[in-house]
């Protein structure tokens, strides 16, 4: 019988490998060829295994880094010109536990694509107290906070600067003194201030550019050069707000219902024991937002209550801007620690689904993809992908530090941007194509941080 002089490879579901018919009378041509067909084979099987190993975690597809602060309180902002703007600050305990506050924060504009900046405006010691808002015109608002040499809140401004090089079109002083509790004056900051909104403070504007915020008093101004239209004095327990055609409605204790052309109250909801947070808006008009810790509040437009659910005890509650979907349904997460909970909330305030992963502290607001998953960060350092129609975890990526305030937004090219407590931006490129075409799909209802509804 003839011998098969052929050496034969045999690749078995692409990463096995079968050598049939091994031929013995390789070996009497000496050493030389045996060694030769080994190494032939080893470098045939390494190749094998590194062209059949599994996808390594998907990388960003970039991240921008402050050295100098991060970000407590800015969610990005999106223009349709390939922007990204975000503004650095501190957080208040790192300040309370004996860490320096940074001599300078900065509003940064970004390529959206590269991540290189286009420019940064310099605020000095005024940490940026919440997100750009982008206008209706060629300029973006925000809120800017100066603090003493004992690291005590003194004024917020509102500033507006010029999208494309960040100079300062004007600025306006909107809180001229913070709160302090006269009972704890030898506490730190973070203490005795605690009266006067720890969260973030963002502007709002409606469709004719007015620009609304809180501080001290309610404030409305012109949005293209400053001018005063309004004010009301409300004390100083209030956050940010929400417009809603003829109503701007600010955060606070209680919630107010304004009409933004006259700064006249229309309604309140609560009293000075109840807090409240930014307000969403639903297809429907319905006015959604979280109230005196896990209370899930939805009001009609004359702040009569169609529903309240509670979603837990304990310390924290509900902190995030709601977001909302088509068919009416409500996805807002909890602060409790190890204990957090996501949520999504049928029209009618009854529970769709509660997400069975374990989450440490939702503050943000989840963006809501076209991919049919939404999008939110937490402080275990992670952004989480969740199905929208189950709730069930589809993946998660690590991030280098904790997200607070700051929501993630996601782009036209289903790019997804949010940034850190270690002063990262990060690019993720999502299985989407942007945004889902719903009322309220991310904070404040737009990648350009509007505030406003036309529901």
């Amino acid at each position: 019988m003839e011998t098969n002089n052929r050496l034969t490879l045999v690749i078995k579901n692409s990463k096995e490998i079968l050598i049939t018919n091994p031929r013995p009378a390789i070996m009497k041509r000496g050493p030389k060829l045996a060694i030769v067909a080994i190494l032939v084979i080893a470098i045939i099987a390494v190749g094998i295994f590194i062209v059949y190993q599994p996808t390594p975690e998907k990388e960003y597809l970039w991240t921008h880094k402050d050295e100098t602060a991060f970000y407590d309180y800015s969610s990005p902002a999106l223009d349709d010109e390939g922007n990204l703007y975000v503004g650095t600050s501190h957080k208040w305990y790192h300040e309370a536990n004996g860490y320096s506050l940074a001599d300078h924060y900065y509003v940064y504009c970004l390529s959206q694509e590269t991540g290189e900046e286009v420019w940064k405006y310099d605020a000095g010691p005024k940490e940026i107290r919440g997100g750009p808002v982008l206008g209706l015109n060629d300029m973006l608002y925000v809120v800017a906070e100066a603090h003493d040499n004992d690291g005590f809140r003194t004024t917020d401004e509102l500033i507006a600067l010029y999208q494309n090089n960040g100079t300062e079109a004007w600025s306006q002083v909107i809180t001229q003194e913070i709160y302090r509790d006269p009972a704890q004056s030898s506490a730190p900051p973070y203490d005795q201030q605690s009266g006067w909104s720890l969260a973030i403070l963002e502007p709002a504007i409606d469709e004719e550019n007015n620009v609304y915020v809180a501080g001290e008093k309610f404030w409305s101004f012109y949005g293209n050069n400053g001018t005063l239209r309004w004010s009301y004095e409300a004390g100083a327990r209030c956050s940010s707000c929400t417009v809603s055609r003829d109503l701007v409605l600010f955060a606070g204790r209680p919630m107010y219902a304004m009409n933004k052309d006259t700064g006249t109250v229309n309604w309140t909801y609560g009293d000075s024991t109840h807090r409240n947070y930014r307000a969403s808006i639903s297809g429907d008009g319905d006015i959604i937002f979280g109230r005196n810790g896990y209370n899930l509040t939805s009001l009609d437009r004359e702040g009569n209550v169609n529903w309240e659910i509670n979603l837990g005890t304990g310390p924290g509650g509900i902190r995030a801007n709601p977001s909302i979907d088509n068919d009416g349904t409500i996805y807002v997460g909890t602060k409790n620690d190890d204990n957090s909970k996501l949520y999504a909330i049928n029209p009618d305030g009854s529970i769709k689904w509660e997400c069975t992963e374990s989450f440490r502290d939702l503050y943000c607001s989840p963006a809501l993809a076209d991919d049919g998953n939404l999008y939110i960060c937490s402080e275990d350092s992670k952004l989480f992908i969740i199905d929208m129609e189950t709730g069930v975890l589809e993946s998660e990526v690590n991030l280098e530090r904790d997200v607070t305030w700051p929501s993630p937004v996601i782009n036209s090219d289903g790019v997804l941007f949010v940034c850190d407590f270690a002063g990262y931006v990060y690019a993720y490129q999502t299985e989407s194509t942007g945004l889902a075409d719903v009322p309220w799909p991310t904070r404040a209802g737009s990648p350009e941080r509007h505030g406003f509804s036309t529901s």
